[in-house]
């Protein structure tokens, strides 16, 4: 398999890539599109046709690392845009969304396949902690973002992620229609469904507050080869102080 030339400031995109490549499930799906000029407009400028040729020179081609060029030109960007730095989850984000518009993914051919290994749904719920009264919605996800700024671990990223979270009173708290007045309550979040391919994003960058800008945070956070997923599509229970802080940010 060949490599990908950095084309002035592509490395986030580079990563991307390889991460789909590497995918059996994305390859499949990827080389299973089938290109139609009037459905799909020129070959240029369509997105899943040049993502199919350069998945076809990665497995096949000899050379050392290979061009993006004709990927990036499907995009709309221009050479000035190589050098520019994109946020990856953004660019993941127009990638799958320029996948979809190849038609729906029961349409055998169709490119929206790709995009469907990724989709999971997270279940958001709301606790009033006066009568225990609960909001559930329930959406659909792509990828999740993790926070690592006081973590070191991706298993302690995740914790953090599914942990129950305070939401203080006063004017702006959560309206209960059970008590019909404004109170403290719990917000917490747990995997309702896992996709095929889960795609976790770490927020590699905080806000500073002393410096007011933007910090990237380059502390080392590890991952295991596996991570047994089942703690985090169970709703936990929530811890006994986080109840008591909430209500008292109600009272």
């Amino acid at each position: 398999w060949a490599g990908l030339s950095n084309e002035g400031a592509t490395c986030y995109l580079n990563s991307l890539l390889q991460a789909l490549f590497v995918s059996p499930e994305v390859r499949r799906a990827v080389f299973a599109f089938c290109y139609d000029e009037q459905l799909h407009g020129p070959p240029a400028a369509c997105v899943p046709l040049q993502l199919c040729k350069l998945f076809a020179r990665l497995q096949h081609s000899q050379q050392v690392a290979l061009s993006t060029r004709k990927l990036t030109a499907s995009f709309g960007w221009s050479s000035a845009d190589s050098f520019r730095q994109h946020d990856i989850q953004e660019l993941c984000r127009v990638l799958f969304q320029a996948l979809e518009r190849s038609g729906p993914a029961s349409v055998p051919g169709s490119a929206a396949a790709v995009v469907e290994l990724f989709e999971g749904r997270l279940r958001s719920t709301v606790r009033c902690c006066r009568c225990g009264h609960e909001s559930v919605r329930s959406e659909a996800f792509r990828d999740v973002q993790l926070g690592i700024a006081e973590v070191s671990t991706l298993e302690a990223a995740l914790e953090s992620f599914v942990r129950w979270e305070t939401l203080e009173g006063g004017e702006e708290a959560w309206w209960c229609e059970r008590c019909a007045q404004r109170v403290g309550a719990l917000k917490g979040v747990c995997f309702e469904s896992l996709p095929p391919l889960l795609m976790l994003q770490l927020k590699r960058f905080t806000f500073d507050l002393a410096t007011l800008r933007r910090r990237k945070l380059n502390h080392r956070v590890a991952f295991p080869p596996s991570i047994d997923m089942a703690s985090f599509t169970r709703e936990p229970p929530p811890p006994q102080e986080a109840l008591e802080a909430a209500a008292s940010a109600g009272a």
